[in-house]
């Protein structure tokens, strides 16, 4: 994983200012999702749309025509707090966050030696 990849979820997972931030950022990426080659508003519309099926285009018929993918892109991205970088879209799934090292004691799991 890339510094610029890592830069990107630490610019979603809040105020990264301790090498114990990073550490429990790092343990927590399942919580965020990267849509790769998502690389602007309308592609973000168009993936929630018609990839993921929010909404039915043929129900709307005609209407689908006028469908704003990017103002829809737009405001998904700001609902969700995500970013975009040069792999695609991050975001937080909204799961827990959890912060299993304080910066003193390294957690039972982590420890190499007896």
């Amino acid at each position: 994983m890339t510094l610029k990849f890592m830069k990107q979820f630490s610019d979603i997972g809040g105020n990264v200012q301790s090498v114990a931030d990073l550490i429990n950022l790092i343990d927590n990426l399942d919580y965020f999702q990267c849509l790769w080659n998502v690389s602007a508003e309308y592609d973000l519309g168009f993936y929630w749309i018609k990839e993921r099926g929010c909404y039915n285009l043929k129900e709307l018929g005609n209407l689908a025509n006028y469908f704003d993918y990017e103002k829809y892109g737009h405001d998904i991205a700001l609902e969700q707090e995500g970013t975009f970088c040069s792999c695609g879209y991050v975001y937080h799934t909204g799961e827990g966050f959890t912060e299993d090292y304080d910066g003193e004691d390294v957690p039972e799991d982590y420890c190499v030696f007896d």
